[in-house]
């Protein structure tokens, strides 16, 4: 990756995707930032992305107390992360407001 903080950058996408839906677990990641198999002469074809990646952030998320195992399996956010998210996205309109005016 070129950016410097994509790992910062995936895990607030996947915690945000776990906020919106959850019960997402490694396999659904996969599939989410999987792109095109590029084959040389031969046709593209979709490959899933590396499992590492999304189970490392899931854990580290869980670490944090943001994210939680479901009973069913994947993952849910719990209260605390939840009240975390709420207040980043507060935050986020409030500097996108200011810079408006």
């Amino acid at each position: 990756p070129l950016n410097p903080d994509w790992l910062y950058v995936r895990t607030a996408s996947m915690v945000r995707k776990i906020y919106i839906r959850g019960g997402s677990g490694v396999g659904a990641f996969r599939k989410v930032y999987g792109g095109q198999q590029r084959r040389g002469t031969c046709t593209n074809v979709f490959c899933k992305s590396s499992g590492k990646i999304a189970r490392y952030v899931l854990q580290q998320l869980e670490e944090m107390g943001l994210v939680e195992q479901a009973e069913d399996g994947g993952r849910v956010i719990t209260k605390e992360g939840q009240r975390e998210l709420d207040t980043v996205a507060v935050q986020a309109a409030e500097v996108e407001e200011q810079e408006d005016e």
